[in-house]
């Protein structure tokens, strides 16, 4: 079988992108507190879920209905790469050169937030105290917590995409 176009991986992986980044802006814009909405955060990952199921489809698809695990598989990594890379320079452009109160607030969000949800889950006072004393010495948004996020992001899409391929692979020889 012939290495496919993954033409559409990277198609997908940019409206990926633009699907992340006009979220970050738009919650930028309206309401920062969108960023630590657990609703919000669940939409988002359902997008993108749904966006990389897709791309080995639309590689499959334009490789004539056929696709290797393999190549299924690198088509979900290079969505992901497409999509997590340029987002990660955009959120530190945003958070650490245009508006540095920007990330200040979200910290606090990101506090409240925290605290908010353990509590609703009954953990005890310490270890409340502990987890914020946590989040208030980490800069969320510098390039080392940054990057690794990046690294989280890749890794799961990694797992995802192993699952994905499992399911999409088409083979020629097998019909």
């Amino acid at each position: 079988m012939d290495k496919p176009s993954f033409k559409p991986a990277v198609e997908i992986g940019l409206i990926s992108l633009m699907v992340s980044t006009v979220f970050l802006i738009s919650a930028y814009v309206f309401d920062l507190s969108l960023l630590t909405s657990f609703g919000a955060g669940i939409v988002i990952i359902v997008i993108r879920a749904v966006l990389l199921a897709l791309s080995p489809i639309q590689v499959r698809k334009k490789a004539g209905g056929y696709i290797s695990f393999k190549h299924a598989f690198s088509a979900v990594v290079i969505s992901t790469l497409v999509s997590s890379i340029p987002y990660l320079i955009i959120a530190f452009l945003l958070f650490k050169v245009i508006d540095p109160d920007a990330a200040v607030q979200m910290k606090e969000l990101t506090i409240q937030a925290t605290a908010d949800s353990m509590q609703s889950w009954g953990v005890d006072q310490a270890t409340i105290d502990q987890s914020i004393e946590e989040i208030d010495k980490t800069d969320q948004y510098s390039f080392g917590s940054l990057f690794k996020g990046l690294l989280t992001s890749v890794i799961v899409a990694a797992l995802y995409g192993l699952i994905v391929a499992a399911i999409v692979k088409k083979n020629p020889e097998f019909e």
